[in-house]
């Protein structure tokens, strides 16, 4: 579940216009009638996850970088994830009451097993130098990778990989067992 975290009053916008022709019809729709979060956090989630900077989100909201910033944090505490890109758009597709990204058509592409490994950190918020640490791999190796794995997925930016991944159905929410039948007892 994802939780409201705010200090101040943010700017009212209509998502369908931030996002015209940034995505589908039908995501931008789902985006502003989502309950999830508010408006403007549910629409700069979106615009990380395809790519923008935050100088490039704060113009397309209309505020300042500094605010960005501040929500960006904020959205790391409210998902319990690092403030890191990647991690946002990962946490908030992993949570039920988010639209997800419209699923692409086009071929799934095998990812091998440095490319999954790196996927998933990227994930988690982790940042390469963090990465050749953990995995014990040298930078130069680490590069080499991520150029394969956003060729591969086609995106421009690690918070595009995440979301690229997601419309590829390379990543997917966890099914919710709760819901199921119990089994049966003897």
């Amino acid at each position: 579940m994802i939780l409201f975290v705010s200090s101040y009053a943010e700017p009212a916008i209509d998502v369908r216009q931030v996002l015209a022709s940034r995505v589908p019809d039908d995501e931008a729709q789902e985006l502003a009638s989502a309950t999830v979060l508010t408006p403007m956090r549910r629409t700069l989630i979106t615009l990380l996850a395809l790519g923008d900077s935050h100088a490039k989100a704060a113009a397309a909201l209309g505020v300042g970088p500094g605010n960005v910033h501040n929500w960006v944090v904020a959205l790391g505490r409210a998902l319990h994830c690092p403030s890191r890109q990647p991690a946002i758009v990962n946490a908030a597709y992993r949570d039920a009451s988010f639209p997800l990204p419209r699923r692409d058509d086009r071929p799934v592409p095998d990812l091998d097993p440095d490319e999954w490994r790196l996927l998933l950190a990227y994930g988690r918020g982790r940042f390469l130098r963090e990465i050749s640490t953990e995995e014990r791999l040298s930078l130069l190796v680490l590069r080499q990778v991520d150029r394969r794995l956003t060729e591969k997925v086609g995106a421009s930016c690690r918070g595009n990989i995440v979301r690229r991944a997601w419309q590829l159905g390379r990543l997917a929410r966890v099914p919710d067992y709760s819901a199921a039948p119990s089994l049966p007892r003897r």
